[in-house]
């Protein structure tokens, strides 16, 4: 903790303080409510539109599904009035602007035929609504063809109407001249919402824009990312880049211009980005980069906030990148007088640029100077995703940072539901002002702890040489902690208070500030500081992870450690997705204990993925997904003592292909006085009559020994194993919480010498897949397909064990097959991002006939030389025998095959493939 304190102060010594929150707000229903985007109106307050799905909360009126939500705000955040619009189908609005009458226009989609929705031209059109300033409907128009028309954003013109961006797939209706897949689509309206004319631009493949602006020189500039590399496109780098276009006034293409790098920027419908005109004339955007090359000089991690700088003829003047090693993505961007840029963004990342991290995605506002060089950074949000749509100035000129919220902790207060409008303010600079922070830091294992302050000189002209600070923790009686020093304008300094005795469960610890210098600090809305946390104390000795991957499985692993740090527990990472997986931990003695998480990907697991720690008992530990490339949790376990008592652990013991395997069970004391000398388990296989298994041998408390069940030989598909303890040392154990066991495994064989894989590819460079054996052998990788539609491919293949992977990055869903050329499924998805599938290939077996396999009978079985048949069917001509890499062995053919010598083949298990009139019959044998 002293290094992480240690950083802070370093940070501040280098860049500009960062403003305080003044102020954040939340508003919507128990639904989703998605904020696209905000503007500052002529009455110093705010509007704000987008979506919503929810009927109740802040939302007096729904029409069916999603409807377009307008919140006007005053200049404090409160809501003046809302209002929905739409139709039964899905609408949403996406941008807007002020027009000189107070009103509004906003832009949007729909594919609603009915209710405020008086046309309907295809799957989604453009819908341009116009409001009066009390939300009143004057105007609604809908634009485009029979696919689908997304509006992204929206401008005010000089001679009164509006422009309109956004992105089309539709060639017929209102659009002429699509290039090919999804084009930017511009359209120019007059005053009343008619349409004057309409442009489309791109290449052969999808091109998104996003971002619409007047220039002061005439005509439009418009930005958004393409996959492109033809058509009005020239310049491209790979994967995808950003586009800007400068048009003139009737849309004819005066210059553009592809920035980015080999890697991606910018990326498919869900990336927006923001463009501005700068106050030199040229022009300025915020995005996300991923690249290391082009027109990038520097990326961090996943991706970074990108900041580009154009001439006023497109020319690049500078960029600037800015995140961690996380995942960092710009959406708006605002430029003030002096030259200054204000960029919002998320970002997953808790280091390099960022700092004062909460958890998994938060809204991330940076200010840079003229040139781009950070002057300070501001993370907001609790511990869920938190991502900005807009930054705009207040009235005094403060930064007003909106988007979407989904949790109801840290800076987000007052949630209704599932996501929410969420608006924050940042404070004016203040001459004279303290406020405090607390860090708690870990409190573990022990219920005592030092409860450490943070408290900060946030005035700009004062130094600050005395505080009283005011806390407490739960319902103790406050204390006053009395402060002298010497702390400049923008310093920070620790405070450790005296030793405070948390109690099992949740704890919240409270701290104010009363006075600075004397006198009662008047700057009121940084005064208070509030922690919760849990003391994670359980009375157990037995503890069950749970583990539901997502789309990227091998990101992920994660290990339990005692308190010495020895790693008592560990696992992946893990090849399937969307998979659920569970590890018990027994027996865990009283002690303290840390489980940690970890992430590759810097994005911790997506939902509905997560994992849970819970007790035997039933107590939740930890429930999670929301990390970034680390979660570390510490708990006590306190396992009550019982004088005789034992406790069994099933594990399968077999890895991913295998079908010959010896179960193995965990036999240990659990008991705090008696050795363990015998003990009584009965078992069994997929539900068959129970077996009893007799154990004799010295255990002492806390000894554990593993004992082998009988070899199981699987057959394809779902098994199960269940095991009891009934005795303890002659008696019946009576503590039964850790007596019984079942475990679940699949066996996936087939028999194919190829396999055919076809792919509905939706859009171009979205598919990339691989198949790799299960010791990291490559065999096949392909993808990114240039001609989206059904794509197959045929792929040969040996005896073995494999692991099929197969990724969607445009975020939309694809569907798969993996079949044997014989037309068994492997694995298929109808709708999936990521999929994967492990799964085991015997050649030699060819297709059995089930019918004739039982008609041949093969003895001894074990056999040590000759090998004798007996058919009750057509006489065995052919007889082959394979190991189990497929490799032949022997062959055997004659007129009618009774008896084969084995004696030259090493002891183990082989196949037996048998060939007669009836058909092929395949069999194991054991030499011994």
């Amino acid at each position: 903790m002293k290094k992480i304190l240690l950083l802070l102060l370093m940070a501040q010594s280098v860049f500009s303080q960062a403003p305080a929150l003044e102020w954040a707000k939340s508003f919507g229903g128990t639904d989703v409510d998605r904020l696209n985007e905000t503007i500052t109106t002529a009455d110093a307050g705010f509007l704000c539109v987008g979506f919503t799905l929810s009927t109740d909360g802040d939302v007096t009126q729904n029409f069916s599904g999603a409807d377009v939500w307008v919140l006007k705000l005053n200049a404090s955040g409160d809501l003046a009035w809302q209002k929905s619009f739409g139709g039964s189908g899905t609408d949403s609005a996406t941008s807007v602007v002020q027009t000189p009458d107070g009103g509004f226009v906003l832009a949007g989609n729909s594919d609603s035929t009915d209710g405020d929705v008086s046309q309907n031209l295809g799957a989604m059109d453009y819908w341009v609504i116009k409001l009066d300033a009390d939300g009143e409907l004057v105007w609604e128009k809908s634009f485009g063809g029979s696919g689908y028309d997304r509006a992204t954003s929206i401008v005010a013109t000089a001679d009164g109407g509006f422009a309109v961006l956004g992105y089309s797939d539709s060639i017929d209706g209102d659009i002429s001249g699509n290039k090919g897949m999804t084009d930017y689509w511009v359209i120019k309206l007059n005053a009343s919402g008619e349409l004057v004319w309409q442009k489309s631009l791109g290449g052969t493949a999808n091109d998104y824009g996003f971002s619409i602006i007047e220039a002061s020189t005439g005509g439009y500039v418009v930005a958004g990312s393409v996959y492109s590399t033809d058509g009005d496109v020239t310049g491209h780098h790979g994967a995808t880049d950003y586009w800007v276009v400068k048009l003139d006034v009737d849309g004819d293409i005066e210059w553009q211009k592809a920035l980015g790098g080999t890697s991606i920027e910018g990326l498919g419908a869900n990336y927006p980005i923001k463009l501005i005109e700068a106050n030199d004339g040229g022009y300025a955007f915020v995005g996300f980069a991923n690249s290391t090359d082009g027109d990038l000089t520097q990326n961090q991690g996943i991706s970074d906030f990108w900041l580009v700088k154009l001439s006023a003829d497109g020319s690049l003047a500078w960029q600037k990148t800015y995140g961690g090693p996380g995942d960092d993505v710009g959406y708006s961007i605002l430029q003030q007088a002096d030259g200054s840029y204000g960029i919002t963004g998320y970002t997953g990342s808790s280091t390099g640029d960022v700092s004062g991290f909460h958890g998994y995605y938060d809204f991330w506002i940076v200010k840079t100077d003229s040139d781009g060089e950070l002057l300070w950074q501001k993370a907001l949000g609790g511990t869920g995703e938190e991502s900005p749509a807009s930054v705009v100035l207040a009235s005094d000129d403060t930064y007003v940072a909106a988007g979407i919220a989904y949790v109801n902790n840290g800076d987000v207060v007052d949630s209704k539901g599932s996501g929410d409008f969420w608006l924050t303010k940042l404070a004016a600079p203040q001459p004279f002002d303290g406020s405090v922070a607390i860090d708690l830091g870990a409190v573990g294992c022990q219920s005592a702890f030092v409860p450490q302050l943070i408290l900060t000189n946030t005035g700009t002209d004062v130094t600050l040489s005395s505080a009283t600070i005011e806390y407490h923790l739960n319902s103790d009686a406050p204390q006053i902690y009395s402060w002298t020093g010497s702390l400049a304008p923008g310093a920070s300094q620790n405070i450790a208070l005296p030793e405070a005795t948390a109690v099992p469960g949740e704890n919240i610890f409270v701290a104010s500030v009363e006075t600075i210098n004397g006198v009662i600090d008047e700057i009121a809305y940084n005064n208070n500081a509030q922690q919760s946390f849990v003391f994670n104390y359980f009375e157990t000795s037995e503890v069950v992870f749970s583990l539901q991957t997502d789309d990227f499985p091998s990101e992920t692993y994660w290990d339990l450690t005692n308190e010495n740090g020895d790693v008592l527990f560990s696992g992946g990472p893990y090849t399937q997705t969307n998979t659920a997986f569970s590890v018990t931990f027994f027996p865990l003695p009283t002690g303290c204990y840390t489980f940690n998480m970890y992430d590759d990907g810097f994005d911790g697991i997506y939902e509905p993925g997560g994992y849970t720690l819970t007790s035997a008992q039933g107590d939740v530990i930890v429930q999670s997904g929301l990390f970034e490339d680390f979660a570390s949790t510490t708990f006590s376990i306190y396992a009550e003592p019982i004088a005789l008592d034992a406790g069994i652990l099933l594990d399968v013991n077999r890895q991913s292909c295998e079908t010959l395997f010896i179960p193995k069970i965990l036999l240990a004391n659990t008991g705090a006085d008696a050795t363990l000398t015998s003990a009584e388990i009965t078992y069994s296989y997929d539900g068959a009559t129970p077996a009893t298994y007799a154990w004799t041998g010295s255990l002492v408390p806390g000894a554990s020994e593993f004992i082998d069940l009988p070899e199981i030989d699987a057959e394809n598909g779902a098994h199960t194993i269940s095991a009891t303890l009934t005795t303890v040392n002659g008696i019946a154990d009576t503590f039964a919480v850790n007596n019984a066991r079942d475990v679940s495994y699949s066996v996936n064989g087939f028999a194919t010498s190829e396999l055919t894989l076809t792919i509905n590819a939706q859009f171009t460079g979205d598919v990339y897949w691989t198949l790799y054996g299960s010791d990291g052998t490559f065999f096949y990788e392909n993808g990114f397909y240039e001609n989206p539609g059904e794509i197959v491919e045929s792929l040969p293949i040996d005896s073995g064990c494999y692991i099929f992977t197969i990724y969607d990055f445009s975020g939309t869903g694809l569907a798969y097959s993996l079949e044997t050329q014989e037309g068994q499924t492997v694995k298929a998805g109808d709708s999936v991002s990521n999929d994967a599938a492990t799964f085991f290939i015997e050649t030699a077996l060819g297709l059995p006939d089930v019918a004739n396999q039982a008609k041949i009978t093969m003895y001894p079985n074990p056999v040590k030389s000759q090998l004798k048949i007996e058919n009750n069917g057509s006489p065995i001509t052919s007889l082959e025998i394979f190991d189990l890499s497929g490799k032949r062995l022997l062959v055997v053919e004659d007129s009618a095959i009774v008896e084969v010598d084995v004696n030259g083949l090493s002891n183990g298990m082989y196949i037996v493939k048998a060939k007669s009139d009836d058909g092929i019959s395949n069999f194991k044998m054991m030499k011994e």
